[in-house]
């Protein structure tokens, strides 16, 4: 019994509760998406998912501004200061989230006033609620991925992922499922995970001076980023709001669907984004320039070879998987998901590419990605579209993946060089 005990304990369980919440993560919007298109129909999905670009553009923000910035400079600090600087970061979380969150109320008060006429306004309130809650979650999820709390992590994001799917499906059993209370029940599980993740970690006041000081270096690290996800946003959605306008939210809600399929592969993504950063960020803190670019061609080449097994997989059985998870009546769109596996190879390859600039703080080149991928959607969109229909949509948001993978590996590149040239440069000095 002993034996078995210690080999228990011996299990690396944090990399088993790691993946265990990716999983969850993945397979609870997997699930959620199934039951929304049969329980709401495509077009209802479709506006769901116009809504839910809300969430993720301030998602965007606030990876960019909190998130993204956090995982990159905690790791590289002492556990006292690295405690201090995360409970900085805490304050400014809630100073953003409140920010967003009036923002979008005011929206909702004035518009009448202001003769605004925008689509689902109705709705506004319950997107403040959701938006609050959930820039709050990717705080203190990532917090407990970089101080090694992953069961902590584990444990809200069952309040948040298990508990909409439950509260969604309960209403769909009882045949009382709408857009509304679809919504509802998200920022009822948003605000409970949130609430428990508040009482675990807890909040403390600070010194001014410090919480500025800490506030201008996360700023300085993420004026870049956050242009970036500001123009990551249009660039990966603009083809698809245009596309809502001009095809209509069916659609959108088509798409939605299948990026609902290829969800599976948000697990390692995930997995990627909440590991990746952080042993970066430690290999070029030790061993320089090279280091990082040899971890993260071995991390890539390891993780790679899966990802494409896999994606070989879904776009040979794509007409089954349709069937199967959605029903005979969507098998028309069954040839998205073939199209989204070719994408999802460009998504990929960006990922490590983006961490190896984040890693030596050279944030700028993923904003001129971002721009000239932005550039050309604002330019193509309407001809793409009112061309080719679907078939155009699909290619526009090839082009623009492929259009910032293409900026990523110049800037790269071109800092290779320079890091050859200071070595060579380096080493006749030492002769």
């Amino acid at each position: 019994m002993k034996s078995i005990s210690l080999k228990i304990k011996a299990l690396p369980w944090e990399k088993i509760f790691l993946l265990l919440d990716q999983m969850l993560v993945s397979g609870s919007n997997f699930i959620l998406g199934i039951l929304l298109v049969r329980a709401l129909g495509l077009e209802s999905y479709g506006v769901f998912a116009i809504l839910w670009m809300l969430v993720l553009f301030a998602l965007g923000i606030n990876q960019a501004v909190i998130t993204k910035p956090m995982l990159s400079i905690a790791p590289k600090l002492e556990k006292t200061e690295a405690a201090q600087y995360m409970m900085h970061v805490q304050w400014l979380q809630g100073s953003l989230a409140a920010f967003i969150f009036i923002v979008a109320m005011t929206i909702w008060l004035m518009s009448d006033s202001l003769g605004l006429v925008i689509p689902y306004l109705d709705f506004a309130p319950i997107l403040a609620g959701i938006l609050f809650f959930q820039l709050h979650h990717d705080y203190f999820r990532k917090r407990c991925f970089i101080e090694g709390q992953v069961l902590r992590a584990f444990c809200i994001d069952i309040i948040l992922y298990l508990g909409q799917v439950i509260l969604i499906g309960g209403l769909w059993f009882q045949n009382q499922l709408n857009l509304s209370f679809v919504l509802y029940s998200i920022l009822i599980a948003s605000g409970l995970s949130v609430l428990v993740a508040c009482w675990q970690t807890g909040i403390q006041l600070t010194n001014k001076t410090d919480l500025m000081e800490t506030w201008k270096r996360q700023f300085e690290y993420s004026k870049w980023l956050l242009g970036t996800a500001i123009l990551q946003w249009f660039s990966g959605n603009y083809f698809i709001i245009i596309g809502a306008t001009i095809i209509g939210p069916v659609a959108v809600g088509a798409l939605r669907m299948v990026q609902n399929v290829m969800g599976f592969f948000h697990i390692l993504f995930l997995l990627m984004e909440n590991i990746v950063p952080i042993e970066a960020a430690r290999q070029h803190v030790s061993g320089g320039w090279k280091a990082l670019i040899n971890y993260m061609k071995n991390v890539t080449l390891k993780i790679g070879i899966i990802f494409l097994v896999l994606l070989i997989g879904v776009a040979i059985f794509s007409p089954w998987v349709i069937k199967m998870l959605y029903g005979p009546e969507y098998l028309d769109f069954s040839y998205i998901v073939v199209v989204y596996c070719a994408l999802y190879i460009l998504v990929f390859s960006s990922l490590p590419l983006q961490f190896i600039l984040r890693t030596i703080e050279l944030t700028y080149p993923l904003f001129i990605a971002y721009l000239a991928a932005t550039a050309f959607s604002l330019i193509t969109a309407n001809f793409f579209l009112q061309t080719w229909g679907m078939s155009g949509l699909l290619a526009g948001l090839i082009l623009t993946q492929l259009i910032t993978v293409s900026v990523y590996i110049f800037f790269i590149w071109r800092k290779t060089k320079i890091s050859n040239l200071q070595d060579s440069t380096l080493k006749i000095s030492k002769i």
